[in-house]
Protein backbone atom coordinates (compact mmCIF):
# COMPACT_ATOMS: atom_id res chain seq x y z
CA UNK A 1 0.00 0.00 0.00
CA UNK A 2 1.16 3.29 -0.66
CA UNK A 3 0.86 5.77 1.45
CA UNK A 4 0.41 9.07 -0.88
CA UNK A 5 1.71 12.43 1.44
CA UNK A 6 0.22 14.63 -1.37
CA UNK A 7 0.62 18.01 0.31
CA UNK A 8 -2.13 19.13 -2.22
CA UNK A 9 -4.74 19.11 0.37
CA UNK A 10 -3.15 18.34 3.81
CA UNK A 11 0.67 17.49 3.49
CA UNK A 12 1.30 15.66 6.48
CA UNK A 13 1.71 11.64 6.01
CA UNK A 14 -1.01 10.74 5.04
CA UNK A 15 -2.66 9.26 1.87
CA UNK A 16 -3.71 11.54 -0.98
CA UNK A 17 -7.44 11.27 -0.15
CA UNK A 18 -6.28 12.42 3.30
CA UNK A 19 -4.11 15.09 2.44
CA UNK A 20 -7.14 16.30 -0.01
CA UNK A 21 -8.94 16.82 3.92
CA UNK A 22 -7.23 19.73 4.95
CA UNK A 23 -4.06 21.75 4.45
CA UNK A 24 -2.26 23.09 6.84
CA UNK A 25 -0.25 24.85 4.45
CA UNK A 26 -3.11 27.65 3.18
CA UNK A 27 -2.90 30.64 3.74
CA UNK A 28 1.01 30.44 4.90
CA UNK A 29 2.19 33.23 2.65
CA UNK A 30 4.29 31.02 0.22
CA UNK A 31 3.47 28.67 -2.50
CA UNK A 32 4.28 24.90 -2.80
CA UNK A 33 4.27 23.33 -6.18
CA UNK A 34 3.34 20.24 -7.36
CA UNK A 35 6.77 18.64 -7.41
CA UNK A 36 8.14 20.40 -4.29
CA UNK A 37 4.67 17.99 -2.62
CA UNK A 38 6.02 15.51 -4.61
CA UNK A 39 9.19 15.56 -3.39
CA UNK A 40 8.19 15.77 0.02
CA UNK A 41 5.51 13.22 -0.60
CA UNK A 42 7.99 10.80 -1.10
CA UNK A 43 10.13 12.11 2.25
CA UNK A 44 7.20 11.80 4.58
CA UNK A 45 6.23 7.87 2.84
CA UNK A 46 9.70 6.95 3.36
CA UNK A 47 9.08 7.21 6.84
CA UNK A 48 6.10 5.86 6.94
CA UNK A 49 5.66 2.81 4.51
CA UNK A 50 7.31 0.32 6.69
CA UNK A 51 5.77 -0.82 9.98
CA UNK A 52 5.32 1.54 12.57
CA UNK A 53 7.45 4.77 12.65
CA UNK A 54 9.95 5.46 14.64
CA UNK A 55 10.78 8.81 16.98
CA UNK A 56 12.82 10.76 15.42
CA UNK A 57 13.27 9.33 12.10
CA UNK A 58 14.10 12.38 9.62
CA UNK A 59 13.88 11.88 5.44
CA UNK A 60 15.28 14.77 3.73
CA UNK A 61 13.58 16.14 0.50
CA UNK A 62 14.60 18.32 -2.63
CA UNK A 63 13.86 19.60 -5.34
CA UNK A 64 16.44 20.40 -8.11
CA UNK A 65 13.88 22.41 -10.47
CA UNK A 66 12.88 24.80 -7.89
CA UNK A 67 15.65 24.88 -5.57
CA UNK A 68 13.31 24.16 -2.69
CA UNK A 69 14.14 21.69 0.07
CA UNK A 70 13.37 20.54 3.75
CA UNK A 71 13.28 17.61 5.81
CA UNK A 72 10.15 15.40 7.66
CA UNK A 73 11.04 14.63 11.28
CA UNK A 74 8.27 11.89 13.44
CA UNK A 75 8.27 13.51 16.42
CA UNK A 76 5.97 11.30 18.62
CA UNK A 77 4.24 7.96 17.86
CA UNK A 78 2.07 6.47 20.04
CA UNK A 79 -0.64 3.43 19.51
CA UNK A 80 -3.50 3.94 21.95
CA UNK A 81 -6.01 3.33 20.65
CA UNK A 82 -4.35 3.60 17.34
CA UNK A 83 -1.20 4.11 15.84
CA UNK A 84 -0.69 7.90 15.32
CA UNK A 85 2.27 10.21 14.40
CA UNK A 86 3.39 14.07 15.06
CA UNK A 87 5.45 14.61 12.52
CA UNK A 88 6.79 17.98 11.61
CA UNK A 89 7.84 19.58 7.77
CA UNK A 90 10.24 21.51 7.44
CA UNK A 91 9.90 23.45 4.08
CA UNK A 92 12.79 25.38 2.72
CA UNK A 93 11.85 27.81 -0.25
CA UNK A 94 13.66 30.01 -2.45
CA UNK A 95 11.57 32.63 -1.06
CA UNK A 96 11.05 32.83 1.35
CA UNK A 97 14.25 32.59 2.96
CA UNK A 98 13.05 31.34 6.44
CA UNK A 99 12.34 28.10 6.46
CA UNK A 100 8.73 27.04 7.60
CA UNK A 101 7.79 24.57 9.88
CA UNK A 102 4.81 23.09 10.50
CA UNK A 103 3.43 20.00 13.06
CA UNK A 104 0.81 17.54 11.62
CA UNK A 105 -0.62 15.08 13.45
CA UNK A 106 -2.53 11.88 11.47
CA UNK A 107 -3.41 8.49 12.55
CA UNK A 108 -3.71 5.01 10.10
CA UNK A 109 -6.97 3.82 9.79
CA UNK A 110 -8.38 0.02 10.44
CA UNK A 111 -8.25 0.39 6.66
CA UNK A 112 -3.98 0.87 6.76
CA UNK A 113 -4.38 4.65 5.57
CA UNK A 114 -3.13 7.47 7.24
CA UNK A 115 -5.55 10.46 7.66
CA UNK A 116 -5.00 13.62 9.39
CA UNK A 117 -6.93 14.21 12.90
CA UNK A 118 -5.15 17.59 13.76
CA UNK A 119 -4.40 20.09 10.90
CA UNK A 120 -0.80 21.50 10.91
CA UNK A 121 -0.15 24.49 13.36
CA UNK A 122 2.57 26.74 12.02
CA UNK A 123 5.65 26.30 14.35
CA UNK A 124 8.19 29.63 15.01
CA UNK A 125 10.87 29.88 12.15
CA UNK A 126 13.80 29.17 13.85
CA UNK A 127 12.18 26.31 16.71
CA UNK A 128 14.79 23.80 17.24
CA UNK A 129 13.77 20.07 15.65
CA UNK A 130 14.72 17.47 17.99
Amino acid sequence: MRVALALTAAMALLTTAALAQISPFRGSQFVLVDSDREAMSAAANSLLENGTPEEGAVAEWSNDETRSHGKVTIMQVTQEPVLCVNVVYEIQLVRPADPRLFDVRSCRTEAGEWKIVAPGSRLPSGKVVR
